[in-house]
């Protein structure tokens, strides 16, 4: 194998590594992964059945909706299987707006019962 051989199949290889880790970035960030109970990774099937669930009206339950009003927002008590995305979703808000509020909570290891504060 040549010289310019290699040099291709390095730049290959490293290409496909710098995509697998934007992959994963962004899969992280937009809670796709991480933020379930106990820092159990959430399958992105899991979370989109979530969300479909909550689009769909599959929860009636008012207590999972706004607990008390503050004066930046409306806090919301955690419940299993929700991550950052998934609350976001719910209240069409963004993920970098929940954080601004609750500075204090790692979305990659959000459990149930936690009270956070989201946008109104």
């Amino acid at each position: 194998m040549d010289a310019e051989a290699k040099i291709l199949r390095f730049l290959a290889v490293l290409g496909l590594a710098a995509a697998l880790l934007t992959v994963g970035f962004l899969a992280i960030n937009t809670g796709v992964l991480g933020g379930g109970s106990g820092g159990v990774i959430t399958a992105p099937a899991a979370a989109s059945a979530s969300f479909a669930a909550g689009a769909a009206g599959g929860s009636s339950d008012q207590s999972q909706q706004a607990d008390t009003a503050t004066t930046s927002g409306r806090t919301y008590t955690v419940q299993d299987g929700d991550t950052f995305y998934s609350i976001a979703r719910k209240f069409n808000t963004t993920i970098s707006d929940i954080q601004k509020l609750n500075p204090n909570i790692d979305p990659q290891n959000l459990t149930s019962g936690v009270k956070l504060v989201v946008p109104q």
